[in-house]
């Protein structure tokens, strides 16, 4: 099944994947196939319901719960990704995708501070630095802190020159500085 998510035939993959599951239907790893399909095909409340019950399964499956977190981040569903993203730091407190989530989770609720400690931390230890930037610009925005958010924009078009993110929020904040 993961050769044909990989080769793009989704809805094969999908049709091959709920037959497996009628037979199977508290099977955790096909309901996460399942759901990973649904984000591509963005059919996200199919995807955050597999997820979900895949959580209530095997509350202690890491993937799991770590797929379940960006469901929600990507649905703006905050509170229920702080949740997941504390559950996932308490268990690998430096895996710096949970950190990063978490930060963006704080960041939703508006807690801006919360989320720029995180960003700050997470930018000591990154090799990429980029993305980080833009997400730490976008909260120090968000602050009002125009020209932090200016610094972090420019030193993500520094890091990465071909980054468009960075030069487009560089380009609607820089006006805004004084």
């Amino acid at each position: 099944m993961t050769d044909l998510i990989g080769e793009g035939k989704l809805y094969k993959a999908e049709k091959l994947c709920r037959h497996f599951l009628k037979r199977h239907p508290q099977h955790v790893e096909a309901m996460r196939l399942l759901a990973d399909i649904g984000m591509r095909l963005k059919i996200y409340d199919d995807a955050e319901f597999l997820l979900e019950s895949a959580v209530e399964f095997e509350p202690d499956n890491v993937r799991v719960r770590s797929d379940y977190l960006k469901i929600l981040n990507r649905k703006g569903k905050f509170q229920g990704a702080l949740a997941q993203a504390r559950y996932l730091c308490d268990k690998e407190p430096h895996n710096p995708v949970f950190r990063l989530a978490l930060a963006n989770a704080l960041t939703g609720l508006g807690r801006f501070e919360d989320g720029i400690e995180i960003y700050e931390a997470c930018l000591e230890k990154a090799t990429n630095k980029a993305g980080i930037l833009v997400l730490l610009g976008h909260a120090k925005k968000s602050l009002g802190d125009f020209e932090g958010a200016v610094a972090s924009y420019r030193a993500a078009c520094e890091q990465k020159p071909d980054y468009g993110d960075a030069f487009w929020s560089l380009a609607n904040t820089v006006d805004l500085v004084a």
